[in-house]
């Protein structure tokens, strides 16, 4: 996959559903965010994603990635269980 240089991962999520829910914190928040490799993406990698054998990675704009943390942090203070 090729990476973007203004976009970073923030964190892996240990799954999907996971995934879903830290994005949709940061989405929340006005933090633009995306799921690594759901634009181009091959049917491998999806089966792959979706029975669980690989990480998904979250990611943000670069200039955004410290708010992003602050986020999710704030998120964990506050009670939210999320993945790490």
């Amino acid at each position: 996959m090729v990476e973007h240089p203004d976009i970073v991962t923030l964190v892996r999520a240990p799954s999907p559903s996971a995934a879903t829910v830290l994005l949709s914190i940061l989405l929340a928040e006005g933090i633009p965010a995306y799921i690594a490799g759901t634009l181009l993406q091959d049917e491998f990698a999806l089966s792959q994603r979706l029975m669980g054998l690989n990480a998904v990675e979250i990611q943000v704009p670069r200039n955004r990635l410290e708010e992003a943390r602050k986020v999710l942090e704030a998120a964990r203070q506050a009670g939210r269980e999320l993945p790490e």
